[in-house]
C-alpha cells in the first residue's frame, strides 16, 4: 500500500510539472499567391514588447493586467521563432527569391531589408490582436523606403492554450502576406 501511495504522489507531481512547448506553423498557401521579388531579400531580426522576450505565452486577464500560463511555452525565444518564420513565409510566398535573415552573410549589390517592430501581440478576452510596423528599404544609395502600420484581430478562445496559438498563427500569417503585397 505504501508504495502504491508513493507511486501516486510520484505521478502526481509529474504530471503538474508537465510543459507543453509551441512554435508557429508554416504557411499553407497556393500557387497562384507566388509571385517574383524583383531582388533579394533579408528580414532583419524582429522586435517584440517586453511582455513577449521571456518563453512563456501570456495572455492578457485585464485591462492592465498580463498572466503567463503555467506550463505553456514556445519552443525557443518568441523573437527568433518569429524571425525565421517570417523568412519561411516569404520563402513560401516567392518564385526564387534568396530570402534570408539581415544582415546577409553574402554579398548582394541590390535587395530589400524587411524591418518588422511588433508592438501588441495578446490574446485578450475573446481574440488575439496583433499590431505592428514594418518598413521596407532597399539597400542602394538613394533608394526608397515603404513604412507602414499593421493591425488584425483574430478570434480565438483564450481559455485553451492550443486556440490562442493557433490564433496568434494566423495573425501571424496575415501580417505576412501585407508585407509580400508591399514587397511586389
Amino acid at each position: 500500500m505504501a508504495r502504491f501511495l508513493l507511486f501516486f504522489i510520484v505521478l502526481l507531481f509529474s504530471a503538474c510539472g508537465a510543459t507543453n512547448y509551441y512554435s508557429f506553423s508554416d504557411l499553407e498557401m497556393n500557387d497562384d499567391m507566388k509571385s517574383n521579388y524583383s531582388s533579394d531579400v533579408g528580414v532583419a531580426k524582429i522586435t517584440l514588447p517586453a511582455y513577449m522576450k521571456q518563453n512563456r505565452v501570456v495572455i492578457q486577464t485585464a485591462p492592465h493586467k498580463l498572466s503567463f500560463l503555467e506550463g505553456d511555452e514556445w519552443v525557443d525565444s518568441l523573437d527568433l521563432i518569429a524571425t525565421q518564420t517570417m523568412i519561411n513565409h516569404f520563402q513560401k510566398l516567392s518564385n526564387g527569391a534568396n530570402i534570408s535573415l539581415y544582415p546577409w552573410d553574402f554579398e548582394s549589390k541590390q535587395g530589400q531589408k524587411v524591418t518588422i517592430h511588433i508592438s501588441r501581440f495578446i490574446a485578450y478576452e475573446d481574440s488575439v490582436t496583433l499590431e505592428a510596423t514594418y518598413s521596407i528599404q532597399g539597400i542602394t544609395k538613394g533608394s526608397s523606403r515603404v513604412d507602414r502600420s499593421f493591425k488584425t484581430v483574430v478570434p480565438t478562445d483564450i481559455k485553451n492554450t492550443d486556440k490562442v496559438v493557433e490564433s496568434m498563427n494566423m495573425a501571424f500569417r496575415y501580417l505576412a502576406k501585407d508585407i509580400h503585397k508591399a514587397l511586389i
